[in-house]
């Protein structure tokens, strides 16, 4: 018979029983999407504007009330910010810019540039072992009043292999702690697979799956492929909501922006909102991604021919039906191609039965 072994530890298993734990209610710093104590990841591909949705939050937080920087219009009250973007991105030339730009409280918002050794900045990435001290350095320099924690890119916070299943786990787990032990709510970002159109919203993530299981909300961005006939360039998708219902997603674009200071103009670039979406994930990520019609493509052809056409100039309707039909477009595509983009028509003056002018909107 096999003698079993027992090894002795040092570590006490603590039990509560559920009796004994007082219910809290959701302390919420970003309606559906960033709530105290919570670890939030946000996940999409290289240029969709992650970085933009970043420093819309970081507006809206900043400044709390209704501001129109963020969509959702039940208002927040205002906090302050702490941003963990490593070396990745410079504070001066890239996030300051365009927080001015989507119009934040720069005075509530910190950048975190790493540790210190012996007087020499050493690193930027930090662990387990670093909860202590960021919560330390927070207290001393950022003070009370601190609602959000971006760690952008999330890489920075973990230790050793990022395609590892338990060093992302453990990573997702410090971060929650950071939110625990700090009262704040953190934003992970990170990167989603290639080809991510048509898969589940949750296994776009790029990595292990911690991001969807550590994480109790996951949002996901995506390019609109349909954005030639729409109004919107890409989309925001709520993949996962623990503790609501799925919080649904918004339409947007990115609009250059000059701000103004001591300097002079500077330009930079925001968010503009577009389409309000509700439902699941998956219904909203088939309803955007969908292949363009034949009909919306027409459409996306005879759009762009009005815009060439009609810069700067009037034309009469027959000459552009003349020209449309020369290049494929039909008379009704191009009746649908001058709705959507507002074409003015008006009849020409001083002659009988004057022809159709066509002009673009100021």
């Amino acid at each position: 018979m096999t003698k079993k072994h027992y090894y002795p530890s040092n570590r006490e298993a603590i039990i509560d029983r559920g009796d004994r734990i007082p219910a809290m209610a959701q302390d919420v710093v970003l309606k559906d999407v960033l709530v105290r104590r919570k670890l939030t990841v946000l996940a999409g591909p290289s240029q969709t504007g992650k970085g933009h949705i970043e420093a819309a939050m970081v507006t809206r937080v900043t400044l709390g009330g209704r501001h129109p920087s963020w969509p959702e219009e039940t208002p927040n009250k205002s906090g302050k910010v702490l941003i963990c973007s490593g070396y990745e991105d410079d504070p001066s030339d890239t996030f300051v810019p365009r927080l001015k730009a989507a119009g934040a409280n720069l005075s509530k918002v910190f950048f975190f540039r790493g540790f210190r050794e012996f007087g020499k900045l050493v690193d930027t990435n930090f662990g387990a072992r670093d909860i202590d001290t960021i919560a330390r350095a927070i207290s001393n320099q950022c003070g009370s009043g601190l609602d959000l924690i971006i760690v952008d890119p999330v890489f920075q916070a973990i230790e050793g292999d990022s395609t590892s299943q338990s060093a992302v786990t453990r990573a997702l787990n410090n971060l929650a702690a950071i939110a625990i032990t700090l009262n704040v709510s953190v934003l992970a970002v990170t990167h989603v697979v290639k080809s991510a159109r048509g898969r589940d919203p949750l296994n776009r993530v790029a990595g292990p799956l911690a991001y969807g299981t550590v994480g109790r909300s996951v949002w996901v961005t995506a390019h609109n492929p349909n954005r030639a006939s729409e109004s919107f360039d890409f989309v925001l998708v709520n993949a996962k909501s623990s503790n609501s219902k799925p919080a649904g997603g918004w339409g947007y674009s990115i609009s250059e922006v000059v701000s103004w200071d001591e300097f002079g103009p500077q330009s930079a670039s925001a968010i503009r909102w577009d389409r309000r979406f509700f439902g699941r994930a998956d219904e909203i990520f088939q309803q955007v991604e969908r292949y363009a019609s034949k009909r919306a493509k027409s459409r996306g052809k005879a759009v762009e021919f009005l815009l060439k056409e009609l810069k700067g100039k009037s034309v009469p309707y027959p000459d552009l039906l003349l020209r449309a039909a020369s290049q494929g477009i039909s008379g009704g595509t191009l009746a649908r191609a001058k709705k959507f983009l507002g074409v003015i028509s008006r009849k020409e003056t001083g002659v009988k039965h004057g022809r159709s002018i066509w002009s673009l909107p100021t």
